[in-house]
């Protein structure tokens, strides 16, 4: 074998190397989780922490109404209540929430108004509203496009009590796919996003801590300016958790998963946040974004094509290696779901590569993303330096579109009322105003 070979080789099987060191890292807590019981928590006459579930609104989400109902059937024995945040109280996400809400009379619920001009991150706007509408002992952040199976918020409790934590983020695991681009971005968070997160936590002991689902200590967060903290940043849940690990407090990643369904996504959206989150990647950490170039296994690819004239020699192995890549990535989504993707979708996860590494590049150079109906332009850290409102599409909530549970919908129950609430300024922070409970339209 000429020496150039020996090149392709060594791409290869470092890839490999790294990527099942990461799969061990997953794996682990895998077992972790079947090994730990929450029941020994919660024996005995105990009070448990009052926790508020914070959901920031922000257009119809796939499996909108599904997610939400998710969090509503918590089980849950200590006081819960949730906490639903928009800017806009027009918005079609907010009406999902309201006509959900109606079935759960036992449920305490809050709508609150959001102030996006209070920061230049409208998802923190949601969040900070959110927060000043609760005194709970903890907070579980969470996005809409999340489903949560109804012992998320006991496991959660659970795992910041165990490990002294004050703050905990959820592993994530994606399902629901009927489209290319679905099984596309389910198949990149199982096998890529999840096991690169579980690495930071094991390996690195980094904060590495990613927004989908987040239990935090109130106070402890109150402690450290809330979530106007971060309100300047785009990965405002990463810098939170950096902020934590700096004032002292663990932060750690859970053991129960929650499950972000992707139905219809098309590939072009697969596109667009994967390259939004490379882009974050690379002002966040960029040793680790060179390395997600050093262990693509497209980046094996074209040094082969480039080693001429043994292209001929070079082009099996690298492919050789794609293929083991491939297969792995295959077979841990199915293990962590336990269900495996369709199997016409393992050639197809070439193109996952493919365009993860098309979107490395422009991530290398671009600084602007197009993220919750914003053109937003950011620096070091993700630290926003320009957010302006893009044209707004006018939804209608008359379509229907295909949803996935793996339970059956409950009966309709009798209306709710809940706190419609309005964040009002005071300086950097935000201050709530009283208002009276009102029937749920």
């Amino acid at each position: 074998m000429p020496d150039l070979l020996w090149v392709v080789a060594a791409l290869g099987l470092a890839a490999l190397a790294i990527q099942l060191a990461l799969v061990g890292c997953t794996l682990y807590f895998v077992a972790l989780r079947r090994r730990t019981s929450v029941l020994g928590l919660w024996s005995g006459d105990a009070k448990l922490p009052s926790v508020a579930l914070l959901k920031p609104l922000k257009g119809l989400e796939e499996n909108l109404e599904v997610n939400l109902r998710s969090f509503f059937e918590q089980d849950y024995r200590g006081r819960l209540e949730l906490i639903f945040a928009s800017t806009d109280p027009y918005d079609p996400a907010v009406f999902v929430a309201r006509r959900v809400a109606r079935e759960y009379a036992e449920c305490r619920v809050k709508f609150v108004r959001a102030n996006e001009s209070l920061t230049t991150n409208p998802k923190v706007a949601g969040l900070s509203a959110a927060l000043a509408a609760t005194h709970a002992d903890y907070v579980l952040q969470s996005d809409a496009n999340v489903w949560a199976p109804p012992g998320f918020v006991g496991a959660a409790v659970a795992d910041a009590l165990r490990l002294n934590a004050a703050l905990v983020s959820a592993p994530i695991l994606a399902v629901g796919e009927r489209s290319l681009g679905a099984a596309l971005e389910n198949a990149q968070l199982c096998s890529g996003i999840l096991p690169a997160v579980s690495g930071a936590f094991l390996v690195l002991d980094h904060p590495c801590v990613v927004g989908k689902a987040v239990l935090i200590d109130r106070g402890v967060l109150n402690e450290l300016g809330g979530f106007s903290s971060v309100r300047r940043y785009l990965c405002e849940d990463h810098m939170l958790g950096l902020r934590f690990r700096r004032a002292g407090y663990r932060v750690a990643i859970g053991l129960q998963p929650v499950f972000n369904v992707n139905i219809r996504l098309g590939v072009g959206a697969f596109f667009a946040r994967h390259a939004r989150w490379l882009k974050m990647r690379a002002v966040i950490h960029r040793p680790a974004f060179l390395l997600e170039l050093a262990t693509s296994p497209v980046t094996t690819l074209v040094v082969a094509l480039g080693m001429v004239p043994w292209t001929l020699s070079a082009l099996p192995l690298a492919l050789g290696f794609w293929a083991l890549r491939l297969g792995l990535d295959w077979s841990l989504t199915g293990v962590l779901r336990q269900k495996r993707l369709p199997y016409w979708s393992l050639p197809a996860l070439m193109l996952k590569d493919v365009l993860l590494f098309v979107a490395w590049w422009g991530a290398l150079f671009s600084r602007r993303v197009v993220w919750r109906g914003n053109e937003v332009r950011f620096g070091r850290h993700s630290r926003i330096q320009s957010c302006q409102p893009l044209r707004p599409v006018v939804a209608t909530l008359g379509v229907v579109a295909p949803t996935w549970s793996p339970f059956k919908r409950r009966s309709a129950r009798r209306p709710v009322t809940a706190d419609v609430i309005t964040v009002v300024e005071t300086g950097e922070g935000a201050a709530v105003a009283r208002t009276a409970s009102k029937p749920v339209a």
